[in-house]
């Protein structure tokens, strides 16, 4: 193991060891001593025949103390051998005390007679009786212990109490064993029992194995124990100190003995008053040395750590760092900055960071820049920077003054973060925002953007323009026949045809599906009806090359003029609009500009707009519930919601009037999950009366392309945690074919949460048996123009068998709508129909009367 050079902190395991060690020598003075005494050799009791022995009470309690202290600190958690040791402490306190107590009232209780009785005497000092001296540090060391057994773990006072006390014993036994070096007999009793060398001896040890057992974090252990520039001192010079004393004062009484005189007390005195001073002295000094020199210790090593760890955080950042002296000239650069530029420290230094520039930041932006830094304020900002081997790149800067201890400006740091990357994707998501992503033209809310701009210019300089609204003929035809990835091939030819053959200021955009709008700026009637003209030959001559065969296609185009047929984009796209059915209905393949006479229709539109918006805000849709009858158990088993407005008067409006403007306008998305939250709120209304019956909620073939409808769907189910078997979503079959990829992934994920999907109107789409093949749903609605005159019309009754084999084959139930008479039943029974629903089985009715 690596050190630093400094003693090392007594660990637990040696405090343990030092207890051990010194119970051990205090328990082991007092066998020996009463051995002594059984043997009646009391010269292991004395030491010196001249020196007075340990009283045999005496080394009874040392031995007893000795063991205590072995246990408390081997088995310290043993609550019942530390109850042990208090008990036995107390016992010595008591014991103890009353010794003192016969001493301070000239009393004989016969405590010192416990043991053993004897009538010897050493001159005319009796031997065997405990010393008044040994009797008041034995209470000292009982009380000590008894305080570190109280608090073993808080209680700081206490324990430094406890300290103090066990340090009075030592220095009581240091005291005496002074006297009997120095042959000084005042110092271990004068004309009373004197205490006895081995006593001393072993008071000593007794005081010291109590400091380590209090612990080392109080004084006076802590005064030379630890890392400190103190501790060390007095490690080193008190040891040395104590011992040069004590030898002093001993030469110094033999001397003196010697020639006969008899300054023996004096020359004691003298030397433990000089022990005394030269260890306050050391103690002080090194105090006040060791903390100046852990003071400064530690704050140059602070200042080493926290200046290694910021080299070590700016070599290692994963931000650029640059750091330039007060006129801007690089100092130093951090290696992530030579891993983006490619500039290494040694070309950079001297240099300024303008070796960066790309030439796309203006001279007034860095003047604005060192404006700001130079007088002493952060500046923060974006550069568009130029690499070394010529490659652009963004970053982010933070560039502050650095000041000197005065003030003064003497640095400037930046730090850098490479931005590349988000610059990019914010690109993109612009790109994204603002464009169509099969064709790259504008997409439907950019243009309006556009159109709104470029309406505003047009009435502040009075000025005209076009609207042209283009959609492909017959497009539905060219995805059924060619497949979707071919109409997606020919969208993308056409808008290469529109931006050969229109003019740079002109705007085109995507505005959905087949549809196409482009803005011609500046321009009148007749320029405007030329250039449809010509946009209609150029997609008509154009041969496409789609799946290696040739193709061709044609264009319907409306146009509206501003400000002529409207000053808003709202009026104009419809105008527009309008104006391509009227190119449609007279043939395709031609344009036809908006007239007033369609200005009515205009106004109908918007108009049932407003209602369907006020209605959403209002809450005026309602849902209505018709039954679904199961034909063999003859029960009812669900309900199909179906869509009613509340108008002005109160009145129920069908669908029929407001879906198609809603599909025209996109608020058929909003109208969607309108329903399904109202669905799902029926269900867990049913659910609430205990009846187990499904909801069938009728979707709009813009579903598949509404990005947040699943997720709303999702929401809802986990919200009410109703079961999602019980939400069967109702989708056209004429919808599916439309847009069969589209459709097949949003069966498939709502399916996944638990939903179910009946195909409705089955039957009158021209539906593809391959298409039904891959589309994962669970019924088949066979369409009410089938059921209607089912019981007359023998056609319809080959139909609908030729339907139920169909749906039985793909394991698929089928449902028939309008039934309306019981022959109808009865003949849906005879071919297998699973289920029912029309007037002959139940009028839709609110949820109220269910």
């Amino acid at each position: 193991m690596k050190t630093d050079g400094r003693s090392a902190v007594p660990s637990a395991n040696t405090g343990s060891r030092s207890v051990q060690l010194c119970s051990g020598v205090v328990a082991g003075i007092g066998a020996i001593v009463l051995l002594g005494w059984i043997w009646d050799f009391l010269l292991l009791a004395s030491g010196y025949s001249d020196y007075i022995p340990m009283a045999p009470n005496t080394a009874v309690i040392f031995v007893v103390l000795g063991i205590t202290l072995y246990v408390i600190i081997r088995w310290s958690a043993n609550r019942i051998l530390r109850c042990f040791a208090k008990v036995t402490t107390v016992f010595v306190v008591l014991l103890c005390s009353l010794i003192f107590i016969q001493y301070v009232t000239d009393s004989d209780l016969g405590i010192d007679q416990l043991f053993f009785v004897t009538t010897k005497t050493l001159g005319k000092i009796p031997v065997g009786l405990m010393s008044p001296i040994t009797a008041a540090c034995f209470i000292l060391s009982g009380l000590s212990l008894m305080l570190a057994l109280s608090f073993p773990e808080n209680g700081r006072y206490a324990k430094s109490i406890a300290s103090s006390l066990a340090t009075i014993v030592i220095f009581v036994g240091s005291i005496v064993i002074l006297g009997y070096l120095y042959r000084t007999p005042l110092l271990y009793g004068g004309t009373i029992i004197p205490m006895a060398l081995t006593t001393a001896v072993a008071f000593v040890f007794l005081g010291t194995g109590l400091i380590f057992t209090i612990g080392q974090e109080y004084w006076p252990q802590c005064l030379v124990t630890g890392l400190s520039t103190r501790a060390r001192l007095m490690r080193a010079f008190l040891p040395v100190t104590v011992v040069i004393v004590i030898i002093m004062g001993w030469i110094y009484t033999v001397i003196v003995l010697q020639s006969k005189s008899n300054p023996a007390l004096l020359s004691a005195l003298l030397a433990i008053l000089f022990m005394v001073v030269i260890g306050f002295i050391v103690s002080h000094t090194a105090s006040i040395i060791g903390n100046a020199i852990d003071l400064a210790e530690t704050k140059r090593n602070l200042a080493e750590i926290q200046l290694r760890k910021l080299s070590q955080a700016v070599e290692q950042s994963q931000s650029m760092v640059l750091i330039t002296d007060a006129a801007g000239n690089i100092e130093y650069t951090n290696p992530k900055f030579t891993q983006l530029t490619g500039y290494t420290l040694e070309e950079t230094i001297g240099q300024n960071p303008r070796i960066l520039k790309s030439g796309e930041t203006s001279p007034e932006e860095y003047k604005q820049l060192w404006d700001t830094i130079t007088s002493g304020r952060e500046w923060r900002g974006e550069f568009h920077n130029r690499k070394k081997n010529g490659e652009l790149y963004w970053e982010y800067a933070s560039i502050s003054p650095v000041r000197n201890s005065d003030g003064v400006i003497t640095n400037f740091l930046a730090v850098k973060e490479d931005i590349t990357e988000r610059k990019n994707f914010e690109a993109q998501l612009m790109r994204l925002a603002d464009r169509d992503p099969l064709t790259n033209l504008l997409n439907r809310r950019r243009f309006q953007e556009e159109l709104n701009s470029s309406l505003a210019q047009a009435r502040r300089h009075d000025t005209s323009g076009a609207l042209l609204f283009l959609d492909l003929d017959n497009f539905k035809d060219i995805n059924d026949t060619l497949g979707h990835q071919a109409g997606d091939e020919i969208l993308t030819h056409l808008a290469d045809i529109l931006k050969k053959r229109l003019r740079e200021s002109d705007i085109i955009a995507r505005l959905g599906g087949d549809e196409f709008a482009i803005l011609l700026s500046h321009i009148d009637a007749s320029h405007a009806q030329s250039v449809a003209e010509q946009i209609i030959d150029s997609v008509y001559s154009h041969v496409m090359i789609v799946h290696e065969q040739p193709t061709r296609v044609t264009v319907s185009i409306g146009i509206a003029l501003f400000p002529f047929h409207g000053n808003t984009s709202e009026t104009l796209l419809k105008c527009a609009d309008l104006a391509m059915y009227r190119a449609k209905k007279e043939g395709r393949n031609r344009a036809c500009v908006y007239t007033h006479g369609q200005k009515t229709k205009i106004e109908t539109l918007l108009n049932w707009e407003k209602n369907i918006r006020e209605a959403l805000y209002l809450n005026r849709f309602v849902l209505h519930l018709q039954p679904i009858a199961d034909m063999r158990e003859n029960c009812i088993v669900g309900y199909e919601a179906l869509l009613r407005m509340i108008g002005e008067n109160n009145e129920l409006i069908h669908p029929a009037a407001f879906l198609d403007v809603a599909e025209r306008s996109d608020l058929i998305n909003d109208i969607d999950r309108w329903v399904v939250r109202r669905a799902i709120r029926i269900i867990t209304e049913i659910c609430k009366s205990d009846k187990n019956l499904y909801i069938g909620a009728n979707l709009s073939g813009k579903a598949f392309d509404d990005p947040e409808l699943i997720s709303i769907i999702n929401q809802e189910l986990a919200a009410t945690a109703i079961n999602p078997v019980n939400l069967v979503l109702e989708i056209t079959e004429s919808a599916v074919i439309t847009d069969i990829i589209e459709a097949q992934h949003f069966i498939t994920t709502l399916k996944a949460m638990g939903c179910r999907f009946a195909l409705d109107d089955f039957g009158t789409g021209f539906s593809s048996l391959n298409y039904l093949k891959h589309l994962p749903v669970d019924y088949l609605k066979i369409d009410g123009s089938f059921i209607r005159n089912l019981p007359n019309d023998s056609a319809d009754q080959h139909l609908v068998r030729a339907i139920v084999e169909v749906a039985r084959g793909l394991n698929k139930q089928t449902i028939a709508e309008f039934v309306e008479c019981e022959e109808a039943v009865r003949l849906l029974l005879e071919y297998g129909v699973d289920y029912a629903q029309g007037y002959h089985i139940g009028r839709p009715r609110a949820m109220s009367e269910i």
